[in-house]
């Protein structure tokens, strides 16, 4: 199937495609693509990022016995990284280039555990280190 309707996403980097319900009518896969109850004259959109390819990786991933494991245990991590993008911007990179946006990542963290460390402290649910103790 081939349309000639093809638009820049307003949205993303991705790309639209519009098929026609006359392009879609002798299509095999006409009742796969389409509701028992939607128009049959209606049109068809696709929607395509160049990160497709890796989100089809990232599903076929998840449906595997380590990726249910992993997303069994993805609850722990969210809270952080709720905090990391809410608290400390690491939705966005301040600087330009991956290792500036590691650094960040990695500072943003430091900071993360440091603060639960502490919060842990005032509860009384650890103790000072050692090495703290004696140079104090």
């Amino acid at each position: 199937m081939t349309t000639t309707r093809r638009y820049p996403h307003g949205a993303g980097d991705g790309v639209s495609f519009r098929f026609l319900a006359s392009q879609c009518r002798g299509c095999p896969s006409w009742t796969d693509c389409r509701d028992a109850d939607s128009n049959p004259r209606g049109h068809r959109a696709v929607y395509t990022t160049p990160y497709h390819l890796y989100l089809r990786d990232a599903a076929r991933f998840n449906a595997t016995d380590v990726g249910k494991a992993l997303l069994q245990s993805r609850w722990q991590v969210e809270p952080t990284i709720a905090w990391l993008v809410r608290y400390h911007g690491c939705r966005q990179a301040r600087r330009v280039g991956q290792a500036a946006a590691q650094c960040q990542l990695f500072q943003a963290c430091a900071v993360r555990n440091l603060l639960l460390w502490l919060s842990r402290f005032d509860r009384g649910l650890t103790r000072m280190p050692a090495a703290a103790q004696r140079a104090a």
